[in-house]
């Protein structure tokens, strides 16, 4: 949104930059939390199904 706000200011294309700017923010953080779920909800079934061994604190598993 900001930088669509400024793009408005330099071009003179009021309200056109802050709206396309603050669509494609809006889409971005939706396509974020969207990733977020499938790597939570696959770490869930891997989980479920007894097959993720337990991590150490490097952040590896424990084999």
């Amino acid at each position: 949104g900001f930088f669509g706000f400024w793009i408005d200011e330099f071009a003179g294309t009021k309200p056109w930059g802050l709206l396309i700017g603050g669509t494609l923010g809006f889409a971005s953080g939706i396509r974020s939390i969207m990733r977020a779920y499938r790597e939570l909800n696959a770490r869930a079934l891997e989980l479920a199904e007894g097959q993720a061994a337990p991590k150490k604190e490097d952040g590896t598993k424990d084999e």
